[in-house]
């Protein structure tokens, strides 16, 4: 009988430790999913109403904001140690990322807690008319130089370099302007694409990204240029009928002279166009279709010139020269 009794109390303690356990986990498991209000100090955001026993992953907490944050956030949950708050995974936060009495949703992930993105406030932003892109005739220095504007825009600008921060110096220069934010955060890390229409850069496009609060520096974007130059042609090298115009086109400071030759005489072969000279003498080796015979070319100061070789001018010769 005593044996019996002993298995009957065996079985119920551990039942008992079993209802205990799972007494544990279900209060925990509300606390996983739940709302406080913020008690913490600025940045520094406090949950003293919820007191989960350990962090667990995956822990989900909705946070009414006491403060709007200036800088990077720590957050606290009962008696539990402090933890960093995040945003896009790693990213610390800035100013303006949380708002006053804004609902802040965080999850833990292991070693910090992470804001999720509110999505619906993101659409609802959207469709609404305040989101939309401005349109300017003419940009103001102040728009122009905010690094955490929130709204996208268009329009013109004529600038200096300094006193506007363009990509030129003391020289008055006009640009269309592109910027792009940062979604809906009103935070910085948007873009800004100048494109300039008169002035010494005519014809460049310059792009630059905010770093939260200051703008980066501007870096040239690379244009493609082409110049249909079968007309140029001079000393009886002519385009090949049936195939596409010769032409030079440049990609930054990239060069490339495209198509198919009817072969002259050795010389000048054509007069590059301005803007287009190498920066250095560049020789190359060009075969004819069959591959027995070749001629010596080189692309120097403002010409494109035929040295020497035994090519024929019944040969044609297909060009693919790349120079800077």
């Amino acid at each position: 009988m005593n044996n019996n009794a002993d298995i009957i109390d065996e079985t119920l303690k551990k039942q008992a430790d079993k209802i205990g356990d799972l007494t544990t986990d279900l209060s925990e498991r509300a606390n996983d999913d739940a709302y406080s209000t913020d008690t913490g100090t600025l940045n520094n955001i406090v949950i003293s109403d919820i007191i989960p026993t350990t962090y667990k992953i995956g822990q989900i907490y909705r946070i009414k904001a006491k403060f709007a944050n200036t800088g990077v956030c720590t957050i606290k949950v009962g008696t539990l140690a402090i933890k960093s708050l995040r945003k896009h995974v790693t990213l610390d936060l800035v100013t303006g990322d949380v708002l006053l009495n804004q609902i802040v949703t965080v999850i833990y992930d292991g070693v910090n807690f992470q804001i999720i993105p509110d999505f619906k406030a993101q659409f609802d932003l959207k469709a609404d008319k305040s989101a939309t892109t401005e349109y300017y005739d003419s940009i103001s220095k102040a728009i122009f130089q905010n690094a955490n504007y929130s709204k996208g825009y268009m329009g013109s600008i004529i600038a200096d370099g300094t006193t506007w921060g363009t990509p030129n110096d003391a020289i008055n220069q006009g640009y269309q302007i592109i910027y792009i934010p940062n979604g809906i955060s009103k935070n910085g890390y948007g873009v800004q694409i100048l494109t300039c229409y008169f002035g010494t850069n005519a014809g460049k496009t310059f792009i630059r990204f905010s770093e939260g609060l200051v703008w980066g520096v501007w870096k040239t974007m690379a244009t493609t240029e082409t110049v249909d130059v079968s007309s140029l042609l001079l000393n009886g090298w002519a385009q090949q009928p049936g195939y596409s115009n010769i032409s030079i086109n440049k990609t930054g400071n990239l060069k490339t002279i495209l198509g198919y030759l009817k072969v002259g005489t050795t010389g000048t072969i054509l007069n590059l166009p301005a803007g287009f000279a190498p920066s250095n003498a560049y020789p190359y080796k060009v075969e004819d279709e069959t591959n027995t015979r070749y001629g010596l070319f080189t692309v120097s100061g403002t010409t494109f010139i035929y040295i020497t070789g035994n090519l024929l001018t019944t040969d044609k010769i297909m060009l693919n020269i790349n120079y800077i």
